[in-house]
């Protein structure tokens, strides 16, 4: 029999603190090559995209494949058993997705932004900004977060519904370069086409994670931006150099070179260095793997089980 678990029973048992530990102990895995990730795939057709994402931890495999229509998005887990191979469980994944995606951000900013890093700007105003400020919240103690979308009553409303949840100011800013004036941390979770983030706008020893707008001609950084890092850092080398749009429009520039790009399971694993002085400015560069998926999703399917949620079915 295989467990069914839908969106609901996943909000029953996936914590923001649950969703940090795996992914730090994940990248970790990640870094000592015991876990693995594919790369995106994607289809596309006249109507929509199809991607799949697949991975393997000690223990579990599987892949998310999720679909984007004018209808909407769709996304769904497939949970083996590492040992046998068996189809343990189906599990509905938007809300796991987007709290894993912010886990890998709250996971970076421990590891790459200074230690007294207090003050945050947040570029985007959508479920995936939302996931990104909850689990940053918990992973760093935060004094003011300062949030900029185009929309203004986007920023507004996304403003006043963080500063009631995490219990601190979050200001809605008028315009960008106001956001990202004096932040320790930056983070964009956007879906635009073009930078939303200029490397004018960065102090000198802050950290940037870049999370969203994944795509060959999708921008959240200017070139500069990425020629003012010190350090680079991102999911996987592999599938940034397949899909990653501002970062390899900055290789193709000549202000990067991948050979000064590691990946933040090293970092995690103790192979390599993060941030080497307050003074260096640190980006880390998401595009979301399959591997992560995979280990969020077996914790859900270990909760569920002991919770005894989902619904048993016949395959």
């Amino acid at each position: 029999m295989v467990l069914f678990l839908s969106e609901a029973d996943v909000l029953k048992v996936l914590t923001v603190e649950e969703a940090v530990a795996v992914l730090e102990a994940t990248l970790r895995d990640q870094g000592l090559g015991r876990a693995v990730s594919l790369p995106r795939q994607q289809v596309r057709t006249e109507r929509g995209l199809f991607h799949l994402k697949a991975g393997a931890t000690p223990g579990w495999l599987g892949f998310k494949a999720y679909t984007i229509f004018a209808g909407g998005e769709r996304f769904h887990c497939l949970l083996f058993d590492g040992q046998t191979g068996e189809l343990r469980a189906v599990i509905q994944a938007d809300h796991l997705g987007r709290l894993r995606t912010g886990a890998a951000g709250a996971v970076a900013a421990r590891h790459l932004a200074r230690p007294d890093a207090d003050r945050a700007a947040i570029f985007g105003s959508g479920r995936q900004a939302e996931a990104q400020l909850i689990a940053l919240a918990a992973a760093r103690k935060l004094r003011e977060v300062r949030v900029f979308s185009p929309n203004p009553n986007h920023r507004s409303n996304f403003a006043a519904r963080m500063s009631a949840r995490l219990g601190i100011p979050v200001v809605p800013a008028a315009d960008p370069a106001e956001a990202a004036a004096g932040a320790d941390i930056i983070v964009t979770a956007t879906t635009s086409p073009g930078p939303v983030v200029q490397g004018a706008w960065l102090r000198a020893g802050c950290h940037v994670n870049v999370i969203g707008a994944t795509g060959r001609l999708r921008r959240e950084l200017d070139v500069e931006a990425w020629g003012r890092a010190d350090r680079i850092f991102v999911d996987s080398v592999e599938q940034c150099r397949l899909d990653s749009g501002d970062l390899l429009a900055a290789t193709e520039a000549g202000v990067v070179a991948w050979e000064a790009v590691a990946e933040l399971g090293w970092v995690v694993a103790g192979l390599r260095p993060g941030r080497r002085s307050d003074a260096e400015i640190t980006v880390f560069r998401a595009g979301g793997l399959g591997l992560w998926d995979v280990a969020v999703a077996a914790r859900v399917y270990e909760l569920a089980r002991a919770r005894g949620l989902g619904r048993e079915i016949n395959l």
